[in-house]
C-alpha cells in the first residue's frame, strides 16, 4: 500500500508571501540608507524640550497672537500622525520577528529589505511552475512505507 506524504510548501509559500507583504510595509515608513530602528527614531518625534525653550515658545506665541493656534494644530496633527506611523513600523516588525524569528529586524536596512523583496517575488515567480513537475518526476520521494 503507496502512501503520499502531503507536502508543507503550500503554507511556507504563504508565510514567505506575508513576510514579503509586511516588509514592502515597511518600506513605506523608511527611507534610503537607514534602518528599521532609525525610521522608528525619526518618526518618533524630536527630543523635549528644554525649560527655556518652552518658554521662548510661549513668548513667541503672545507676540503672534491667534496665527500660532493654527501652527500648534498643524504641528499636534502632525505628531500624532507621527505618532501612529511608529506604531506601525513598530507591529510591522514586532510580526517579523514573530514569523520569522529574525532577531536582527531592526537592523535591516532599507536597501537589504528591497532586496529580499526583489529575490522573494523572483523566486515566486521562477519557482512555481517548477514544483508540480518535481513532484510528478520524483513521486517516490514523497512515500512512506
Amino acid at each position: 500500500m503507496m502512501t503520499v506524504k502531503v507536502d508543507s510548501s503550500d503554507s511556507e509559500v504563504e508565510e514567505q508571501a506575508d513576510t514579503v507583504k509586511l516588509y514592502q510595509e515597511c518600506l513605506g515608513f523608511m527611507r534610503p540608507g537607514e534602518n528599521i530602528l532609525q525610521a522608528i527614531k525619526r518618526l518618533g518625534g524630536g527630543k523635549q524640550l528644554s525649560a527655556s525653550e518652552r518658554l521662548k515658545q510661549k513668548k513667541l506665541a503672545k507676540l503672534q497672537g491667534e496665527s500660532s493656534v493654527s501652527i500648534d494644530t498643524e504641528k499636534e496633527a502632525e505628531k500624532a500622525k507621527s505618532g501612529s506611523d511608529v506604531t506601525n513600523l513598530t507591529g510591522l516588525a514586532n510580526k517579523i520577528l514573530t514569523s520569522t524569528g529574525d532577531m536582527d529586524v531592526y537592523q535591516e536596512t532599507y536597501e537589504s529589505i528591497v532586496f529580499k523583496v526583489i529575490l522573494q517575488s523572483l523566486s515566486a515567480v521562477s519557482l512555481k511552475p517548477l514544483v508540480p513537475i518535481y513532484n510528478f518526476v520524483r513521486p517516490h520521494l514523497y512515500m512512506l512505507n
